[in-house]
């Protein structure tokens, strides 16, 4: 197995050729993870663009505390993130007692991929995932904001496309608020 820079929790890391795909907390690995989140956004979030990039990391803690969102990784033979997915963990409204799984993340930094990495790492995830109960897993594909198309990669990983996601900006985006504030109420 390749060396590892990251601590990995729940199902043991897997090794693809000189990776380590594992679920890592993102709250240990901020600084790491900010860098591809850059790259993600700079390549896929084309609609977006005329606001900046300012994630929400405290919701994204909080949310992972409170086993609401799982953050895997891909990490090279030296240890350095090269890869990201996040997914949010909800209980379905529409079938009872079923766990479901939301992709918001799914990113490989362009010189790591090719050679089966992002299947390897959808097989982690997906088992990962089902070891925790989780029926659905839900991905997206950002092809039409300038990504590469996932189309082949999610129907050769037995997925099927349900649905195209249409996004439109309705409003501005509210001053950032202190701690100290009450965030203004409508």
């Amino acid at each position: 197995m390749s060396k590892s820079k990251g601590t990995y929790y729940g199902l043991e890391p897997k090794a693809h050729f000189n990776y380590i795909i594992g679920m890592e907390r993102m709250s240990e690995m901020l600084p790491e993870i900010r860098k591809l989140h850059g790259e993600h956004w700079d390549e896929t979030e084309v609609l977006y663009l005329d606001d900046p990039m300012n994630p929400d990391y405290e919701m994204m803690e909080y949310l992972e505390q409170n086993a609401r969102m799982l953050c895997f990784t891909v990490r090279d033979g030296r240890g350095n993130m090269v890869g990201n997915s996040m997914f949010f963990l909800a209980h379905s409204t529409h079938i009872k007692n079923v766990l479901q799984a939301t992709e918001d993340t799914f990113f490989l930094s362009k010189n790591h991929r090719g050679g089966g990495l992002a299947g390897a790492f959808i097989v982690y995830i997906e088992a990962y995932l089902k070891n925790l109960g989780v029926v659905y897993m839900g991905m997206s594909d950002k092809s039409p904001c300038g990504g590469k198309s996932l189309q082949r990669l999610m129907e050769a990983n037995g997925f099927k496309q349900i649905a195209v996601h249409y996004t439109k900006k309705i409003g501005e985006i509210p001053p950032e608020v202190s701690p100290d504030e009450t965030p203004p109420t409508a």
